[in-house]
């Protein structure tokens, strides 16, 4: 069984050109194959000029509506609509009543679905009308003042197709992307693909690097094992025309950058599609398992949520179905909260307010979840489709995707066709005048469900073990530098100021590399500059403070440490002279702890209970394959590979 993914990555796609001279019944045909394809904006087009030649014929108009529908063009799909009641389409009112529940014309929808069923008592979609109505009645029910707050990401994260997924590790905010072009692709015009992207602190989404994205497959899904050594992921194919099949992947983190070898896990079926992981470990049996949704054999209905054990990183156990939670329909993106103990997925078969809603159940073992299962409130649930609730941290924050009204979007006649991401927040409702019998505190309020009991979470302690976490701590300099043109081995300078000064010259270095490139050649190459600049540069300044910061704290603690350094250079000049610099760039780190907040590290460093040590410059390394053309400026000073080589590492960290 093949999946229509529309839902998830909004697989929009120009149609085929029309010809001119096909007649009325060849472009249905065509617009009937599209259907079939799961290629939602072809059929529309496709049914549209067949109207448009028998604009009598209700057939062209009422399918021209289904396949807006899968496009979640519903403004579109109800004015065509419309104009068919009075046809010998039976269904017509059932059709137009989920158009209008979808653009939150409660009221008018639960009018369409009676008059469905007062015309069809007995017809194929009378439960369905019936659950419907009563969905509309709840949220027609529903009161917009939760304490949940909903934010657009903005113009940086979010592209006019798809954004989902998002992962947040520290400051750098992980999704997925459906912007990407598959430029191996047979189909004209070219299908669009998926790639993971990163955002450090609101920063434009940038493609993640390291080999890590497929050229010619989706990659999606992140979901990173909890010390960070390795990811969960998604690669994804296109079937049939738009259809989308997708596998589970596992890449182990090197331990220095980048990625190790894609492995296929063993648990995808070809026949069906494994999407979206997310960890959860059972505490009862000490076992780390995967979440993921399904279409497979053995299911409750569609999609389904399943969960597979972790045998070893690179295999899963035996799924087994939720099927607590798993419906007749689609369930999908699940989330498991372990500080409060809490499911979250998405489905279009429980009581709803829309296609897709958020749903929460507390569930500290998910073999055995005896909760009930609740829909999160407006606005967190809309009218649109809701999909990959986060709560990060204490969980009053988190992000979430949908293609809501106010989302992104590629044309103007199709504004739900996107998801975007929204950030959430929580916000406690105002404290009660305080009396002398009770004093309620906002630690009563536990969200996302202010009634459930949170789990304690854990605190710790700073030390020397816990900055080794932050090791290696790579610090980079501009070429020749500190003190140019020198065969002294010491500077004054402290590697602060280096970086101050090397910092501002991004965009020089962005020029004079990327001057002679063109097209998606200097793109990419503006990108990975600026990357470098953004998140090695600047997050090695970054990581420096920190972890004085830390230093401090342990030494005050009564830690005695001692710090090993290592130099690096270039290969533009000879080797005698790259010893000197390292040495140098080595000095220059020594004076920022000489010199960090006016001196504080001095008694520690004369008392010996600060140790700053180096490795013989002799081991200062010069590698390979890189220029070292002096003449060649741009591949030996501005090129990326030759500016990762000017640094100094903090390697170790050892405790006496």
């Amino acid at each position: 069984m093949q999946i229509k993914y529309l839902i998830l990555f909004a697989l929009l796609s120009l149609s085929p050109f029309l010809a001119k001279a096909q007649s009325h019944k060849a472009l249905a045909h065509a617009g009937h194959l599209a259907l079939q394809e799961a290629n939602c904006q072809a059929a529309m087009e496709y049914f549209e000029s067949a109207r448009t030649k028998r604009p009598t014929n209700t057939n062209y108009t009422y399918f021209f509506a289904q396949a807006a529908m899968k496009c979640h063009a519903f403004d579109q799909a109800e004015k065509a609509l419309q104009n068919i009641l009075n046809s010998n389409k039976p269904d017509t009112y059932y059709q137009l009543g989920r158009c209008q529940k979808s653009l939150g014309k409660y009221a008018e929808a639960v009018q369409s679905f009676e008059k469905y069923l007062s015309a069809q008592p007995s017809g194929a979609f009378a439960k369905k009308a019936q659950t419907e109505i009563a969905n509309c009645h709840f949220a027609l029910s529903q009161i917009d003042d939760s304490p949940y707050h909903i934010k657009n990401m903005g113009k940086k994260i979010n592209s006019s197709y798809s954004d989902f997924a998002p992962v947040l590790r520290g400051d750098t905010l992980y999704y997925s992307s459906f912007r990407f072009e598959n430029r191996k692709d047979w189909a004209v015009p070219k299908r669009k693909i998926s790639k993971v992207v990163y955002s450090t602190q609101g920063r434009k989404g940038r493609p993640l690097r390291y080999g890590f994205n497929a050229d010619t497959m989706f990659t999606a899904n992140l979901c990173f094992l909890p010390d960070g050594s390795g990811v969960y992921y998604n690669h994804c194919q296109y079937d049939k025309g738009m259809k989308v099949r997708c596998d589970l992947y596992f890449r182990q983190k090197k331990k220095k950058r980048g990625w190790k070898k894609p492995i296929k896990l063993r648990i995808n079926n070809p026949q069906f599609t494994t999407t979206q992981p997310a960890y959860y470990f059972d505490k009862q049996s000490n076992t780390p398992y995967i979440l993921f949704s399904s279409d497979r054999d053995g299911g409750q209905g569609a999609l389904d949520i399943w969960m597979a054990p972790i045998k070893d990183q690179n295999q899963l156990g035996t799924p087994i179905n939720l099927t607590k939670i798993n419906t007749q329909g689609n369930e999908i993106t699940p989330y498991y909260d372990s500080i409060h103990a809490q499911l979250f997925f998405s489905s279009d078969e429980n009581l709803n307010i829309g296609g897709y809603d958020i749903f929460q159940v507390f569930a500290p073992m998910l073999s055995n979840i005896e909760a009930d299962i609740t829909p999160l409130p407006i606005p967190v649930n809309s009218p649109a489709d809701d999909l990959f609730f986060v709560p990060v941290g204490d969980g009053q924050k988190g992000f979430l995707a949908s293609n809501r009204a106010g989302s992104l979007f590629i044309d103007k006649q199709n504004q739900r066709c996107c998801n975007d991401l929204y950030a959430w927040s929580f916000e406690p409702p105002p404290l009660p005048p305080e009396t002398t019998d009770s004093i309620v505190t906002t630690d009563t309020i536990t969200p996302p469900i202010p009634n459930q009991p949170k789990l304690e979470t854990p605190t710790y302690t700073v030390t020397a073990q816990s900055m080794l976490d932050m090791l290696p701590i790579r610090l980079f300099f501009d070429n020749d530098e500190p003190d140019r043109r020198t065969t002294a081995t010491t500077t004054r300078q402290t590697y602060l100021a280096t970086f101050q000064k090397y910092y501002p010259q991004k965009e020089k270095f962005i020029r004079s590399f990327c001057r002679p490139l063109k097209g998606d050649e200097k793109e990419n190459a503006q990108y990975e500059i600026d990357d470098f600049f953004e998140y090695d540069v600047k997050e090695g300044g970054d990581n420096l403070q920190t972890f004085s910061r830390l230093l401090l704290q342990a030494l005050q603690n009564g830690e005695h440490i001692e710090i090993i350094l290592k130099g690096y250079t270039s290969p533009r000049a000879k080797t005698d002279y790259n010893k000197y610099l390292a040495a140098r760039r080595i000095s220059s780190v020594k004076n920022h702890f000489t010199t960090f907040q006016n001196g504080i590290f001095k008694p520690f460093i004369e008392s010996k209970q600060l140790l700053i040590s180096e490795l013989p410059l002799g081991e200062a390394q010069t590698p390979t394959g890189i220029s070292d053309d002096l003449w060649d400026r741009r591949m030996s000073v501005y090129s990326v590979e030759a500016s990762m080589e000017r640094r100094v590492e903090i390697i170790d960290l050892k405790v006496e």
